[in-house]
């Protein structure tokens, strides 16, 4: 598989990494929580308090996401092409679970499908890019952060990019 596309030359002279998923992955990322928010009042004012800081995306944030990725299996063959394919179910659920292992303080990627059949989800400013490409057992890291390419050699869910690729994301 090329893993290394025009789109991603252009973009800023980004370093890839190919990387092998584990087979088991989906069954590895806990169902997020929802925290009830309730009103502080003096009485309750030592109970209320609660930091979201680790917290994954969820609800408002996370639907789109999620049911943008979940309509790439509506593609049919050929959709970007002669030759394309959409993604694999599998590739499918995989990019759900990465989604939802996302935490809250990050702002949501930019999901698109290519023609590979590969999901990618993207980070996109004038001086960072952040590429995750989810393929059938396999995921592609492209990450260049202020001049600094970044290199991965196993990624299971968000927290496994260098943290100065995941400060980045997480200002944007």
């Amino acid at each position: 598989m090329n893993v290394l596309s025009n789109r991603h030359i252009a973009s800023a002279n980004v370093l890839s990494v190919s990387l092998a998923m584990m087979h088991s992955f989906a069954p590895t990322i806990a169902e997020p929580r929802m925290l009830p928010i309730t009103a502080s009042t003096p009485e309750n004012a030592g109970e209320t308090h609660r930091s979201f800081s680790n917290v994954s995306m969820t609800g408002l944030a996370i639907r789109p996401l999620i049911n943008r990725i979940q309509r790439f299996a509506k593609l049919d063959a050929g959709w970007d092409g002669s030759g394309s394919v959409r993604p694999t179910d599998q590739s499918i659920d995989t990019a759900v679970n990465f989604v939802k292992s996302i935490p809250a303080s990050v702002t949501p990627p930019e999901v698109v499908a290519a023609g590979d059949g590969e999901i990618s989800l993207f980070w996109r400013t004038d001086d960072t890019f952040v590429d995750i490409s989810i393929g059938d057992g396999q995921a592609s890291a492209f990450a260049h952060v202020n001049g600094v390419p970044m290199k991965v050699r196993s990624l299971a869910v968000l927290k496994d990019l260098p943290a100065i690729a995941l400060q980045a994301i997480a200002g944007l």
